[in-house]
Parts: structure tokens; C-alpha cells; sequence
């Protein structure tokens, strides 16, 4: 009659574990689930963004290789004593990076 308590007993207490279990996998499939859309839809952003990444990536080249043309006409103006850089071609060559960047923020903007 004990042995039959205890089996019973330990049967109960085994019920219990197996249904606490049982509820802790499906809550934690619920989760990966949820795991699984958030990283699905952070790719899918990463994806779209990569464009304007490469874009500024683009536009960061263009802009330093006209600042190194800047920089060694002044230095070769200033070597050998030439006319000094006409304001007015600095003025047009900033205006150039100017409208540039506003032509890249504005696709940026429109992608959006």
C-alpha cells in the first residue's frame, strides 16, 4: 500500500514537471519565433540601407580626391610661386560638393 502511494506520488510530481517543461518549450518556440521575424525584418532594412550606405561611401571618395586636387594645386602654387587659386573656381568647385550633397540627402530622404 506504501509502494503504491509513493508510485503514485512520484507519478503526480513526474506530471507536473513534464507539463512545466512542456509549457516552457512552447513558450520558448513562441520566442525564437519572434527572434526569427525581428532579425528576418532587420535584414530586409540592412538590405535597403546598404544603397545609401554605398552612396555616402561614394560621394566621402569623390569629396576626398577633390580635396587632395585642392591640396596640391596649393602646393604647387605655392611652390613655384604661381597665381594663387582663383576664388572663383574654389567657389564653383564647393558649390559643386554642395549640390552634391543635397542631391544625395534628398534620395536619401525620398528612399525613405
Amino acid at each position: 500500500m506504501i509502494f503504491e502511494i509513493i508510485s503514485l506520488i512520484a507519478l503526480f510530481i513526474f506530471a507536473i514537471l513534464a507539463f512545466y517543461i512542456y509549457r516552457t518549450l512552447i513558450s520558448l518556440q513562441h520566442t525564437l519565433h519572434k527572434v526569427d521575424v525581428l532579425t528576418y525584418e532587420l535584414s530586409v532594412k540592412m538590405r535597403k540601407m546598404d544603397s545609401t550606405i554605398q552612396s555616402i561611401a561614394n560621394f566621402g571618395d569623390v569629396v576626398e580626391e577633390e580635396s587632395l586636387r585642392f591640396r596640391e594645386n596649393y602646393l604647387h602654387e605655392k611652390r613655384f610661386s604661381r597665381e594663387r587659386l582663383n576664388s572663383e573656381e574654389s567657389s564653383d568647385a564647393l558649390t559643386d560638393l554642395l549640390l552634391a550633397s543635397l542631391k544625395v540627402g534628398a534620395n536619401y530622404l525620398r528612399r525613405k
